[in-house]
C-alpha cells in the first residue's frame, strides 16, 4: 500500500518564496535506499506516492533535494502515516530554509571563481576549514590580471580558502591550470583538479566532478544491417565543465538487449555497434562505481541512443 505525501519548499528570505524546479528525492531512513522522486511545481510543491505505516509508528524517510545554484542542507527526516492523520500528522511537510545562491563569477579575466558550500555526510555544512590549493603549471600561456602572462612551467602561488561563518567558500583560480588540493582531515592525501575555462564553477563540482552530459557525433537513431559495424564517438562533460579524453573509468556503455546488438568500446570514446539480429534496442550509458556518489542523485544527460538493426 502507499499514501500521498506532499512536500513544499520555500526559500529562507522574509518573503518565503516558493522554490520551483527542485528535484526532491525520498530515501528509506533505515537503509538509505532510494524510494522515489519528483520535481517541485511553480508553487514549490511536489506530491509523491510512498508507503506509510499506521499511527504512531509510521515510516521514516530522508528527504534530499538538488537544484543547481541552491543549497538545501539536510537531509530532512519525515514520518509518513498510512492512513494520514489530522494535522500536523497529515503527511504534508513545509521546509522554509532553502538558501538560494548563485555560483559566483570572478571579475578578473583569466580567473575562475570556485564557490559554494561543502556538505558532510550528515548533511551539515563544512565550516571553518581551510582548503589549500597548490598550483601546477598551465599547459598554455595564460593572461593574469589583464597584463601578467604566465608561461608554461611557471607555478602560481599557494592559495588558502577558508569558509565564511555560514560555510560558504570562494576562491579565485587560474583558468586552465591544475591545482593539488589538500582537504580537511586528508593531510596525507590530495586531489588534483583542472580549473575550467569559465568565470565560475561550483566548488564541490570542481573538487568531485562526476559525468553529467554525454554527446555523440551520431546521436541516433542508428540504423544498420546485421553484422555491419557502426562506430560513433562519445564525449563526456563532467560537472566541473571539463571534458576528459579517457573517461572510460567513470562511464559504462552497454546494449540493453545484447540479442539485437553488441558493442565494443575503446578508451578514447569510440563505440562500435554490431548488429546480431533484426530489432530495436538502446545503447545505454551509466556512471561507473568509481564515480563519486552524490546524494541526491543527478541525471546523466544523453544516456540513451536508439539503435535499429535491419
Amino acid at each position: 500500500m502507499a499514501v500521498w505525501v506532499r512536500v513544499k519548499l520555500q526559500d529562507d528570505t522574509l518573503a518565503s518564496n516558493p522554490v520551483a524546479g527542485v528535484n526532491v528525492q525520498f530515501y528509506d531512513a533505515a537503509t538509505e535506499t532510494f524510494v522515489t522522486s519528483g520535481t517541485t511545481d511553480p508553487l514549490g510543491i511536489v506530491d509523491v506516492l510512498i508507503p506509510g505505516a499506521a499511527y504512531p509508528m509510521g515510516v521514516d524517510y530522508h528527504v534530499r533535494a538538488y537544484k543547481p545554484g541552491c543549497s538545501f542542507g539536510g537531509p530532512k527526516t519525515i514520518k509518513v502515516y498510512e492512513p494520514a492523520q489530522p494535522s500536523p500528522d497529515n503527511n504534508e511537510f513545509l521546509f522554509g530554509d532553502v538558501n538560494i545562491y548563485e555560483v559566483e563569477n570572478s571579475p578578473t579575466p583569466g580567473l575562475c571563481r570556485a564557490s559554494g558550500f561543502l556538505v558532510q555526510s550528515d548533511g551539515k555544512y563544512l565550516k571553518g576549514i581551510r582548503l589549500i590549493f597548490r598550483g601546477w603549471p598551465p599547459e598554455t600561456p595564460r593572461i593574469f590580471y589583464d597584463s601578467l602572462v604566465i608561461q608554461p612551467g611557471e607555478v602560481p602561488h599557494e592559495i588558502e580558502a577558508a569558509s565564511e561563518d555560514n560555510g560558504f567558500y570562494r576562491v579565485d583560480l587560474m583558468r586552465g591550470a591544475k591545482y593539488s588540493v589538500v582537504l580537511p582531515g586528508w593531510d596525507e592525501y590530495f586531489r588534483t583538479v583542472l580549473v575550467p575555462d569559465r568565470a565560475g564553477v561550483n566548488l564541490a563540482d570542481l573538487l568531485f566532478p562526476i559525468p553529467m552530459v554525454i554527446t555523440y557525433d551520431n546521436p541516433g537513431p542508428i540504423i544498420t544491417p546485421v553484422s555491419t559495424p557502426v562506430t560513433i564517438q562519445a564525449s563526456v562533460q563532467f560537472s566541473d565543465y571539463n571534458t576528459y579524453p579517457d573517461f572510460s573509468k567513470y562511464v559504462n556503455f552497454a546494449s540493453d538487449n545484447p540479442a539485437v546488438f553488441g558493442i565494443g568500446f575503446a578508451p578514447e570514446g569510440k563505440i562500435t555497434i554490431t548488429g546480431a539480429a533484426p530489432g530495436i534496442a538502446n545503447l545505454k550509458a551509466t556512471r561507473s562505481e568509481l564515480t563519486f556518489r552524490t546524494v541526491p542523485t543527478r541525471a546523466l544527460v544523453g544516456d540513451t541512443v536508439a539503435v535499429q538493426i535491419t
